[in-house]
This record gives C-alpha cells, structure tokens and sequence, in this order.
C-alpha cells in the first residue's frame, strides 16, 4: 500500500490490497480490488521499528531527548497496534478500516511486529503463532499465504497479478522468517521450533526458481502457493532478505551492540554445517559444527574461529558472543 507517514496519528492509514466486507458490503470493482483505508499492520511494524532505531542512533550520540521521543514514539505505535488491532480471542492481528470495520480474515503481514522485536514475548502473543504452519491457515507447498486460505476471496483472480489475497510474496516471506528466528530466540515459542524454521526456509529457497524450472534461479513478485509459478512477473523483485534468513536467522550469526552474536538454530539431527569468511569489523569470522570430525577434519564438535584462530568449542551447538 501507499503508506502515508503520520506520527501524530495512534497508528498509520495506507490503502488496504487484500478484500474485506463491510456491514454495507459494496461490490464496486474497487471496493472489491483496492478496498478502503485501513490501519496496517506491517507499516506500523516498519514505523515504530524505524522510530526505536532513531530513539538508539540519538543514544549513541549523546541526544537525550531526541531518544527519549522517538522511543516513546515507538512504544506508541506499538501499543496503539495492539489496543486497536489485537483480537485476544483469535490470538491474531487483524486490521481494521478507518472507520472501524474489522477486516475479515488472517494476514500474514500480522507477523510483522515480531520481525522487529516489538512484541512482548507472553504466553498470549505467542500463541499467535498457531497459524503459521497450519494447512488451514497460511502454509503452503511454497511458502506462507498472504492471506489464510479459508477467506471467500482466497486465490480470487483479477485483472492483474499483483495481489495480496493468497500469493506467496517473498518480501512478506523473508520477514516472517525474520520474526520467528527473533521469536524462536526469546524462548517464549509454544507452537513452532526450529525444524519449523528450516522448513519454511526450505520452501522460501524452492520458490526462487523460474517457473516450472528446478535450475534458473530468478525471483519475482509473488508466487503461486501451490504450483510452480510466478504469478506477477515483475523481474529481479530482489527485495527480500535471503542472505539474512540464512546467517543471521538460522546460522544465528548477529551483530549487537556488544560485539557479534553467533546462535544458531539449526535442527537437531544435522551432523554438521560450516560458514567460512563472514566480514565483520575486518575480521573473518567461521563457524563449524561437525559431529564426529570427519567432514572437516578440524576435530568433532562445534567450534567458532576468528581469523583463522579457534577461539570456542564446545561438544554441541550452543550460543556464544565474540565481544567488541
């Protein structure tokens, strides 16, 4: 959607790309394809994380006040998503239009805030991700549907492609990767784990490729949930964050303000893993994991090295923090 950025707003209006129905439903063509004004979800997620980076950038540089009112611009936002688009009952977001309609059915997008670390980490808010590997709801052969498959317009075809009623759409795919792998790490996470991670990583890789190809890597727009096809064909759509979901959200390789992170959530029954040369502050940083020594003739267990020197081991994979 066009998001129109206004702080003084509780929470962003921007136009709404998925169908809803109204007390006075309006079966106009644009009613049907555009919809009405609504508060998103993933706006105010992009908004209230943008305000909290600020609200640190202003620490680091000895602005006080300046972090003071972009944090509190933040924790507004993100309590303003929750008291106007949490519906305790569903454990779920759902939009609502300017005039207060609630929009019918789950969007994915709803996992926005997660990706950001924006939500408290509570039995309550994690329940919400009941959803996400459900059949009935958002998974799919290739990916997470924007919307849950049981809405009346689900997959409804338009005039153009370009559509958020259905379609796995990267972008969306790559933060809802995000936001689990930060959920995963909280330990509050009841309805997924890590194989559910690498499961979805998996489908999020199967669909870079051409259509109907198992070889030409491309990515588009969105894609079919369930077929081998792009739907919008809008080429080198390159905005997600495929090199992210795989260092940083299974891998576990993360910078903080204290030096660099390295946990990672690899499923239980690999034998080994090893990720070579990552640049970090000039340095290179690998970490190996190799159960019984035979992969990487470098001696069993899991083991971090910086510039070539190991500097951690440990029998199993486990977290660990290079400082600064």
């Amino acid at each position: 959607g066009k998001i129109r950025m206004e702080f003084e707003a509780p929470v962003s209006i921007c136009e709404l790309v998925i169908v809803y129905e109204t007390p006075e439903v309006n079966e106009d063509w644009w009613n049907v394809i555009g919809g009405d004004e609504s508060y998103r979800i993933s706006g105010n997620s992009y908004m209230a994380a943008a305000a909290n980076a600020l609200s640190e950038m202003a620490k680091l540089l000895g602005k006080t006040e300046d972090a003071k009112k972009y944090a509190e611009i933040g924790k507004n936002m993100v309590q303003a998503m929750i008291e106007n688009a949490w519906d305790p009952n569903e454990s779920f977001f759902f939009e609502v239009t300017a005039e207060g309609y609630r929009i019918i059915g789950k969007e994915s997008n709803a996992y926005s805030p997660w990706a950001f670390g924006l939500m408290p980490e509570t039995e309550e808010y994690a329940d919400a991700w009941k959803y996400l590997m459900d059949e009935a709801y958002f998974l799919a052969e290739y990916g997470i549907t924007t919307v849950e498959q049981g809405h009346v317009h689900y997959m409804q075809e338009f005039c153009h492609a370009c559509l958020w009623n259905g379609p796995v759409w990267p972008h969306t795919f790559s933060l809802i990767l995000t936001g689990l792998s930060e959920h995963l790490r909280s330990g509050s996470a009841t309805e997924v784990d890590k194989d559910d991670y690498y499961d979805l990583l998996m489908r999020y890789c199967n669909c870079h490729y051409e259509s109907e190809s198992d070889t030409d890597l491309v990515v588009r727009e969105n894609h079919h949930p369930d077929e081998n096809q792009w739907l919008a064909q809008a080429p080198d759509y390159n905005h997600s964050t495929f090199i992210d979901n795989v260092l940083s959200g299974l891998l576990g390789i993360r910078p903080t303000e204290n030096g660099l992170e390295i946990d990672p959530i690899v499923p239980d029954d690999w034998d080994y893993f090893c990720v070579e040369d990552v640049s970090w502050h000039g340095k290179n940083v690998t970490v190996v994991y190799d159960k019984t020594g035979e992969q990487y003739g470098q001696g069993a267990g899991f083991m971090v090295a910086l510039d070539g020197k190991i500097i951690f081991k440990s029998d199993s994979v486990e977290k660990f923090e290079i400082k600064n």
